[in-house]
């Protein structure tokens, strides 16, 4: 999740929270291994990824003010539109290039079951 937060470094996160909201980045976890990545997509959502690597909720182009991204983003596994059910969320990384998040096929959509809080840091 560079730039956010590097290996090795420490997360400070609430795991008491009402809402996900589009732009908070949240731990999960999956098969024994924690994640960080950062929220786009809400449930009921419809997402997309133009070829251009334009993210598109709802039809609509979704910029986050003041978000540092490295590397492009590419739709990678993801064929056209995707629509969100509920309990589910929709996440990039940070450092597009290498991260592994809901492009990809082996990671998809994260559940809310899975996710066991959000960081308290933003940036």
């Amino acid at each position: 999740m560079q730039p956010f937060v590097n290996d090795g470094e420490y997360i400070g996160y609430r795991s008491h929270f009402l809402n996900i909201d589009r732009g908070d980045v949240i731990l999960f976890k999956r098969d024994n291994k924690m994640y960080v990545k950062r929220v786009y997509g809400l449930p009921g959502d419809s997402v997309e990824i133009t070829e251009r690597g334009t993210v598109l909720i709802n039809g609509k182009p979704l910029e986050l003010k003041k978000l540092k991204i490295m590397g492009e983003t590419r739709p990678n596994d993801m064929v056209g539109e995707i629509i969100l059910e509920s309990e589910e969320y929709f996440v990039l990384g940070d450092h597009r290039t290498v991260s592994k998040d809901s492009r990809h096929v082996e990671m998809g959509n994260v559940l809310r079951q899975e996710i066991i809080g959000i960081s308290l840091l933003s940036r």
